[in-house]
């Protein structure tokens, strides 16, 4: 099972990088070739967090329950109605939303983004989302499937289109922050047909009631989940827009931008492993339990590697994707790599308590880590920054792993391997500082040595990960 989640990781983290690639892509467009200054990255930052804030809400869990009860299912039928109760409830409840958020654009606008003027930027954010959710069951539908090709070429094709049409709106003289949101609207709304129309086989216009209440049930307390990750780590640019202005909020906005790096490798594991691991629970949970402790092992090695070469080579990253006025953006690295490195691992640490069905505890451990970041940010912020709000990220985020451990635990424990567990953290924390330590200047043998600094870590982490440490037996903390 090992090899096969392997394999699905990298097949759906290529499409999840395809669509995590639009960040990527765009930063060079936007601040090498349309010149946005950081006020406009910081601004555009911001509306995208509003988006995220209330997709949260909207989404109501029911990916999640969609995947669950997909599963669930028996036969072909039943799948096929559960993803049509999952896409039109979806739309029956976000297109009245956003239509009554569009009528009070002005005051939602002067609330969120600090100022009324930019109602027009909100109102295209906002029409983003109802797109947005039909895409991610459309996605989910396939993954569900097992049709990682379809998956892969459609997500290509959202992320051509949506930059495509960004700058063709912006270079048009229609708008430069507003442009850009308006292209990734047009690049949703024509790629959407596409993508309902290779899942039509698992499409009719059927509700069924029973059914829906089930997700409903099974999702809302993830919309509490959902809304605590906002509020640790999306909402980190409204709280610096309104402490430090647009400015900061651009910094943040494009070292955040840079961290897509990781942020694909970690949807691309999700994607894969949430399937998998509701599968082998169900057919062997002894089994299940020692493959999820290996799980984790594989996640510290490999995507320890993924975080101290993301500080290793984060300046040369800036430089490429950005112009020098944006260097600063740098000092927020390695908190930001950390803090995606403890995230990470919540997939195995908080898979107990889904497989349980007890979602109504990760609203609460999840709540605990978003206090952890009000109060760290509201300390950190007015002094240190974006960068203040970096390590506050950080914090929540391994309070939020560690809690969801010592719970998943009491529900379903999982076999870790804890020595190799703390040999291999410390190994990517020591790492991420050290690459501090090395030179700044770009030359080749800078480069050279950077290199060999990743790949003796890739050494050691191989070691740790695979040689002499014995895997620990369940615990039951």
């Amino acid at each position: 099972m090992l090899k096969k989640l392997v394999k699905d990781v990298a097949v759906y983290g290529i499409g999840d990088i395809l669509v995590k690639a639009i960040s990527f892509v765009q930063m060079p467009i936007y601040t090498k070739w349309l010149l946005f200054s950081k006020a406009e990255i910081g601004l555009w930052g911001s509306a995208m967090s509003v988006v995220g804030l209330v997709a949260a809400v909207l989404a109501l869990g029911m990916d999640s329950a969609y995947a669950l009860y997909f599963f669930e299912a028996k036969d072909d039928a039943r799948r096929r109605t559960a993803t049509s109760t999952a896409i039109l409830f979806t739309l029956g409840l976000t297109v009245p939303v956003i239509l009554m958020i569009t009528l009070a654009s002005t005051p939602m606008a002067n609330l969120m983004l600090d100022d009324s003027r930019h109602r027009l930027l909100l109102t295209l954010a906002m029409w983003l989302i109802p797109f947005q959710l039909i895409h991610t069951l459309g996605g989910q539908a396939l993954r569900n499937q097992m049709r990682p090709k379809p998956f892969v070429a459609l997500n290509f094709l959202t992320v051509l289109t949506s930059v495509s049409a960004g700058v063709a709106v912006v270079q048009s003289g229609w708008g430069r922050v507003e442009g850009v949101m308006l292209g990734s609207l047009v690049g949703l709304a024509m790629i959407l047909p596409v993508r309902l129309w290779m899942i039509r086989n698992m499409l009719e216009l059927k509700i069924d009631r029973a059914l829906m209440w089930k997700m409903v049930a099974f999702g809302a307390p993830l919309v509490a989940v959902a809304l605590a990750y906002w509020v640790s780590g999306s909402s980190s640019r409204l709280v610096i827009l309104k402490m430090r202005g647009e400015a900061e909020a651009g910094l943040f906005t494009v070292a955040a931008n840079l961290t897509v790096v990781l942020t694909m490798v970690n949807g691309a594991l999700g994607q894969a492993w949430t399937p998998h691991a509701f599968k082998a629970h169900q057919q062997d949970a002894h089994q299940a339990s020692v493959l999820f402790g290996r799980v984790l092992t594989l996640i510290l090695a490999g995507f320890g590697l993924l975080c101290v070469g993301f500080c290793t080579f984060g300046r040369e990253g800036l430089l490429i994707l950005t112009k020098s006025e944006f260097l600063e953006a740098e000092t927020a690295i390695i908190p930001m790599a950390l803090g995606a490195y403890a995230l990470t691992t919540t997939q195995v640490t908080a898979m107990g308590i889904s497989i349980s069905k007890q979602t109504r505890f990760l609203a609460m451990i999840a709540w605990v880590a978003a206090g952890v970041f009000i109060g760290l940010s509201a300390m950190l912020v007015p002094r240190y920054g974006f960068v203040g709000c970096a390590w506050a990220g950080c914090a929540a985020n391994i309070v939020l792993t560690l809690i969801y451990s010592l719970k998943s635990q009491r529900l379903v424990p999982v076999t870790y391997q804890s020595k190799r567990i703390l040999v291999l953290a410390s190994l990517t924390i020591g790492g991420c500082f050290a690459s501090r330590l090395l030179p700044s200047d770009i030359t080749v043998r800078t480069e050279l040595l950077k290199v060999g600094f990743c790949v003796a870590f890739a050494i050691a982490a191989g070691l740790a990960s695979f040689t002499g440490l014995r895997a620990a037996h369940p615990q039951t903390a």
